[in-house]
């Protein structure tokens, strides 16, 4: 269940690798743009993303949905971009409260 408590990083993360794991893999960029997604995705869990990463699924988004040869493809990353555009303040502050306490990676 999504609630005000829920951490819209971690679903699109979450979505995202269910997209990659479920994925057939026939063609390259459903096949890549799933897998670079969640491993971003991933990142931005971890407090380890930046800004441009973000800006960088979006157009990835565009691309899978104009240019995947399935469904699935197409909407892979519908998820992740609608977080992104809709709650991107909690993206960056998580990387914000990383950094802050010293979690993160120079």
């Amino acid at each position: 269940m999504i609630n005000s408590d829920t951490s819209m990083v971690n679903v699109a993360s979450n979505v995202a690798h269910f997209f990659d794991e479920e994925g057939c893999g026939k063609c390259s960029i459903c096949r890549e743009g799933t897998r670079r997604a969640a491993e971003i995705l991933s990142r931005f869990s971890r407090g380890q993303g930046n800004r441009n990463e973000l800006e960088w699924l979006l157009e990835l988004h565009e691309v899978m949905k104009d240019t995947a040869s399935c469904g699935l493809g197409q909407v892979a990353l519908n998820v992740a971009a609608s977080a992104i555009r809709n709650f991107k303040g909690e993206f960056l502050a998580q990387v914000r409260r990383r950094k802050a306490y010293g979690y993160a990676k120079c």
